[in-house]
């Protein structure tokens, strides 16, 4: 789950951030990755990787589906 969250005079940036650190912790499960734009501090959030730019986030969760599948696939038996 990518989410971007901006600073701005109508959002209190901080209390998104706290939402969404709640609503990460009933589900452990789903990556999530925070893009803070528009000059928001974010503090350190268990469960929740922050990210400078969409871009680079995009490439992190392609990252970890790729992994994610990976770890699903089946071993193959070693040839004998």
């Amino acid at each position: 789950m990518l989410i971007a969250v901006v600073a701005a005079g109508v959002l209190d940036g901080g209390e998104a951030v706290r939402v969404l650190a709640a609503a990460r912790a009933t589900d452990p499960r789903i990556p999530v990755v925070l893009v803070p734009l528009g000059g928001l501090v974010v503090p350190e959030v268990p469960g929740i990787t922050t990210s400078p730019s969409s871009t680079a986030a995009v490439r992190a969760l392609g990252h970890a589906a790729a992994y994610a599948d990976w770890l699903d696939t089946p071993a193959r038996p070693s040839a004998a």
